[in-house]
């Protein structure tokens, strides 16, 4: 009697196992994939990878463009003309009579215990002519005297001094100079200063009287009064 219960048990086992294990296929819940996060995803993804190549033309272009920019700024700057003390005159113009410059003395000011003053000479002809870039001037006393001075010319750091290096002066316009005057230690000049300037190539000579009757602080009595000149420039 054992033997059949068990006997009958087994196959009930093993006839009813595999039909409790098996799920009917409508108990399965249906999901909408275009509905989940997963989707959103996914077609985020595909979105981005899509736009990629227009990305990559778009940089493309910009840096063609901004390359396209610098070498035509590039061209344009070696293009652009070296820059020149002598402005644009006919080349066989003359050099400047001293009876065609009319000369102003533009005032003093102190500048560091000296003094600084200037000149101004006008092109009163009707013609461009030429100066010397580096005036040959000084300082008179009234009667036409050379006062006791050391000289010399302040060029600045990007100009290279060259005293036959010439300036073009065209008509009805004017270029100026200056002087920085320091450690005058003699008495006041009786009648007051001049400047005296020679003009080139046998141009004459031009006396502009400044109303100065001394220079900058004396510093050292031992040491002579001096003098730095200006190039001539034009504004």
């Amino acid at each position: 009697m054992r033997r059949s219960f068990l006997l009958i048990l087994v196959l009930c086992l093993v006839a009813c196992g595999p039909a409790a294990s098996q799920i009917p296929a409508t108990d399965i819940p249906s999901v909408d994939f275009s509905a989940t996060k997963l989707y959103q995803l996914t077609a985020e993804m595909l979105t981005v990878t899509a736009n990629q190549p227009k990305n990559d033309a778009t940089i493309t272009a910009i840096m063609a463009n901004k390359y396209t920019l610098g070498t035509s700024m590039a061209e344009t700057m070696t293009a652009m003309p070296t820059l020149t003390l002598t402005p644009t005159i006919p080349p066989d113009s003359a050099f400047c009579q001293a009876q065609n410059l009319q000369a102003a003395f533009m005032g003093a000011m102190g500048a560091t215990q000296s003094i600084v003053f200037g000149v101004n000479l006008t092109n009163l002809k009707g013609l461009a002519c030429y100066l010397q870039l580096w005036p040959q001037a000084i300082l008179v006393d009234a009667s036409g005297n050379p006062l006791d001075i050391h000289y010399s010319y302040n060029p600045p750091s990007d100009m290279t001094f060259d005293v036959e290096t010439m300036l073009g002066l065209p008509p009805e316009r004017f270029a100026g100079f200056s002087f920085q005057w320091g450690n005058w230690c003699l008495p006041a000049v009786q009648g007051g200063v001049s400047i005296r300037l020679t003009m080139a190539q046998d141009g004459g000579t031009l006396t502009v009287p400044t109303g100065l009757t001394a220079g900058g602080v004396c510093n050292d009595s031992g040491s002579p009064s001096w003098v730095g000149i200006s190039s001539l420039s034009i504004p």
